[in-house]
């Protein structure tokens, strides 16, 4: 039962949680995060816009 409320976080409040490795989150790594989610976005986003808006209108419908 030990082993079991071990996996299922089940302790009670006691010390058996120090088999998880707690990190901490520098600045440093919370922005470089935030910058790599917003270039993607905008790469994601972005190249396929404008590849669409340059599309005649006409043969894109008859293409679909």
């Amino acid at each position: 039962m030990k082993l079991l409320e071990r996996f299922l976080f089940l302790g009670g409040g006691r010390n058996e949680y120090r088999f998880i490795n707690t990190q901490k989150l520098s600045p440093r790594i919370v922005i470089k995060g935030l910058a790599l989610a917003l270039i993607m976005g905008l790469t994601g986003g972005l190249l396929p816009a404008f590849r669409a808006a340059r599309m005649n209108i006409v043969e894109a419908l008859r293409a679909a």
